[in-house]
């Protein structure tokens, strides 16, 4: 049974949770018209919801709060992936399907020509692509994705650019734990994954596809999206990021807006009555990824 106190300490927080949407308050600490009577009673039902935490009582006003926490997001830089335990050719060394005289060509046919050393390693006929899938599976202590299990469509919910920038691709959509697992096919990129948890309001599981397969699904994801995606893949300021932002929230007369730091991109989202817009700022130019 339920204490007094309990019981009103419940009434309390709902009561006062209550008053808060009726009367919010704006979020930007230089707003003009700042007290809740003042703003929030005649703005309400015309202000702008950011990330679920914050409420901007117009496009001024979110303008200029976006253009600050989007300056600090950049100053972060964009985060450090993840490294594997052990480099790609000492575990397929360490399985006995690589000997130390093979690794060293494939390292000096890598050096030469580029490309990623797995790949480097199956031209010379070395290792067949399942055993580079089952080897960076191990290397990140993730599963291999059955590809039979591959669900059609999961593609869309994330913005096309960042499947190709991170070469990953969703994969299977579990929608009564709210999980969505995300298949990679050379790197696990975790800032990435925390990234999508943040917008797309779900848990993210990492698993390894076999390159190819990968390569063939983002084809096919390319010809059938039909998303009205916007990649901004040269440098902006903040204020630019917030401004063009504000422009979008107007145009679509949006009353949500969400945004993470996505690795090389700061990813925004731009929910209209009718469409959902995502955005892509380009955050730092020339970053080197990691080469298995």
């Amino acid at each position: 049974m339920n204490s007094p106190t309990r019981d009103l300490g419940s009434f309390l927080a709902n009561a006062g949770s209550s008053w808060h949407q009726m009367l919010p308050r704006c979020a930007f600490a230089g707003c003009p018209g700042r007290h809740p009577i003042l703003n929030g009673i005649l703005r309400r039902g015309d202000g702008i919801h950011c990330n679920g935490t914050a409420w901007y009582c117009s496009p001024d006003c979110m303008e200029s709060a976006l253009g600050d926490h989007f300056k600090h997001l950049l100053g972060t830089g964009p985060g450090r992936e993840a490294s594997p335990r052990l480099p790609l050719g000492l575990e397929l060394v360490s399985r006995g399907l690589l000997s130390s005289d093979q690794l060293r060509a494939g390292l000096d046919r890598q050096a030469t020509r580029g490309g990623l050393l797995g790949e480097c390693l199956r031209e010379l006929g070395f290792v067949t692509e399942d055993q580079v899938t089952a080897a960076l599976a191990s290397q990140w202590s993730c599963p291999v994705f059955p590809p039979k299990s591959i669900q059609p469509g999961c593609a869309s919910l994330l913005p096309y650019a960042l499947l190709c920038a991170y070469e990953m691709l969703p994969v299977h959509n579990v929608i009564a734990t709210r999980t969505l697992y995300i298949g990679f096919a050379r790197s696990i990129n975790y800032t990435v994954l925390y990234a999508i948890e943040k917008m797309v309001g779900c848990k993210t599981e990492p698993c390894i596809l076999p390159r190819s397969i990968l390569a063939s699904l983002l084809a096919q994801a390319r010809e059938q999206d039909t998303r009205d995606e916007v990649v901004l893949d040269f440098l902006l300021s903040p204020a630019e990021m917030a401004k063009m932002v504000r422009g979008y929230a107007q145009q679509l007369r949006s009353d949500c807006v969400r945004y993470a730091g996505c690795g090389k991109y700061l990813w925004v989202q731009v929910r209209g009555a009718r469409q959902t817009v995502p955005l892509l700022f380009r955050t730092h130019e020339n970053l080197q990824r990691p080469r298995f």
